[in-house]
């Protein structure tokens, strides 16, 4: 990777995907001074190639564009869904970076966000959204319909402070990474 504003570098990668054929989606927050790089860059790394293939979403808060991203994930269709820090909230883009929609209202209600983090996606199809600073991991359909919450502030085993990333093992197991209470907890 170099460190560029457009095009085939990166400036300040958050995370990255991986998808079928060698794809690589990568999230670029950049700088707040220079908000140019803001983007998703789409890639094909193969042992012997780097092939960049284009960028897509930009800086600002129409449909499609983001402030400070933060996290991305595919669904089994390669819909890719980038967390949105600052606007909180999801958006949704097909394989080639086409913007489809995006949801997400900040507040601590049911599906409401606040500095949404991190994002995975289970084989059925729930998403699974890293609720940040309301100490919560939420869980939606693929269209932002809202399905359950879990966790609350606190030290205590199922309780967060300002939990951070997230996956799945392949039996559907979730993983929260505790961000301030310096753990990483599991949960079915």
């Amino acid at each position: 990777g170099r460190s560029e504003f457009q095009g085939t570098g990166f400036r300040t990668p958050m995370d990255f995907a991986l998808a079928d054929d060698d794809l690589v989606y990568v999230v670029n927050r950049s700088y707040e001074s220079r908000t140019d790089g803001t983007r998703i860059n789409l890639f094909r790394i193969t042992e012997d190639n780097e092939e960049y293939i284009t960028e897509f979403g930009s800086y600002g808060e129409d449909p499609g564009q983001f402030i400070w991203p933060m996290a991305i994930a595919l669904d089994k269709d390669t819909n890719v869904y980038v967390t949105d820090e600052w606007i909180h909230r999801i958006t949704k883009f097909n394989k080639d970076g086409d913007y489809l929609s995006h949801w997400g209202t900040h507040g601590s209600g049911d599906g409401e966000l606040d500095r949404p983090a991190g994002i995975t996606i289970a084989k059925d199809g729930t998403v699974f959204v890293v609720d940040s600073r309301n100490n919560r991991v939420q869980k939606f359909t693929l269209d932002g319909k809202f399905l359950g919450k879990f966790g609350s502030a606190g030290t205590g085993d199922g309780e967060f402070n300002l939990p951070w990333g997230i996956c799945l093992d392949k039996d559907g197991n979730v993983f929260v990474a505790d961000w301030r209470n310096d753990r990483v907890q599991s949960f079915t």
